[in-house]
């Protein structure tokens, strides 16, 4: 009964850790800036005057977007357009990159090490 509590707290304390760097990697990947052309005029034609260069923060899928009527033009502060959807698509894309990482790190070397046997045993 004790070794199967103690291996459930191992197992949520793993996915807590892997919780906390994801959303650490989702918030450093706001520092990722690309420049992109908003449409200010829907029924417009494909002409300059028609998109409004703006700035989008997040990788691989934007969560911050510049709002010009709220904050400085051309430039990503706390107080813009949140995008929801990007940031929890981001955080769990990270999420599973971040478990993986933790698999292959846990797994691997035991299957590496295991295939050849014992270290220093002879046949």
């Amino acid at each position: 009964m004790m070794f199967g509590m103690k291996l459930m707290a191992t197992r949520s304390s793993v996915y807590l850790v892997s919780i906390l760097i994801s959303l650490i990697i989702t918030l450093i990947s706001l520092g990722y800036q690309r420049d992109l052309n908003i449409v200010v005029e829907p029924g417009c034609t494909f002409a300059a005057e028609c998109f409004s260069p703006s700035k989008v923060a997040g990788f691989p899928f934007g969560m911050l977007y510049d709002d010009p009527g709220i904050s400085v033009s051309d430039s990503i502060g706390i107080e813009d357009d949140w995008r929801w959807l990007g940031f929890f698509l981001n955080w769990i894309l990270y999420e599973i990159f971040t478990l993986l990482a933790m698999i292959l790190v846990k797994v691997l070397p035991g299957k590496l090490l295991g295939s050849r046997g014992s270290v220093g045993a002879t046949s």
